[in-house]
């Protein structure tokens, strides 16, 4: 915990671009109220990144009281409580300077990873994803998407081959 600055949770969080200067009625698939919190970490222009207050659909937002400094900014830590990134926590990596509206702020996610899901053949197993048996289907599998060339030596076993399956 050493060198982490707790902050007031955000509403939502989103890694795509928000024009802050003509805001959308919702932000990460949450239709957003006034004075909810959000945290952007994908702008197009980095040094917008950073949490702001929305106020209303068509107007502009600022970034929040407890993060309007540029020394608020190292070590911040925060989580996101709705949206596509609901109950995951985030981190500001920058460790120097900040100089708002100069520095390219970055935000890294580092909880909620176990939240993935996983489908169509494969299968996670705590922070393990791979194959499932049987979860590679011809379906999945593009013509001539396997050759000889891709195979390892000794890669087929004649056990592992079902009866008719070549």
């Amino acid at each position: 915990a050493a060198g982490l600055s707790v902050k007031e949770n955000v509403r939502v969080a989103t890694e795509t671009n928000v024009d802050i200067t003509n805001l959308p009625a919702s932000i990460s698939s949450v239709t957003m109220a006034s004075g909810n919190r959000v945290l952007l970490f994908g702008q197009t222009d980095a040094t917008e990144n950073g949490v702001y207050s929305y106020t209303s659909s068509g107007s502009s937002m600022s970034r929040t009281t407890d993060m309007d400094a540029g020394s608020d900014y190292p070590g911040a830590f925060l989580f996101a409580l709705e949206g596509d990134f609901s109950e995951q926590g985030f981190v500001c990596s920058n460790d120097g300077t900040v100089t708002l509206g100069a520095t390219n702020i970055a935000f890294q996610r580092f909880t909620g990873l176990g939240q993935i899901s996983v489908n169509n053949g494969l299968e996670k197993q705590a922070d393990t994803i791979g194959i499932a048996n049987s979860g590679v289907t011809t379906a999945r599998i593009a013509d001539g998407a396997i050759t000889s060339g891709k195979l390892g030596s000794g890669s087929v076993l004649t056990a592992a081959v079902g009866d008719a399956q070549i």
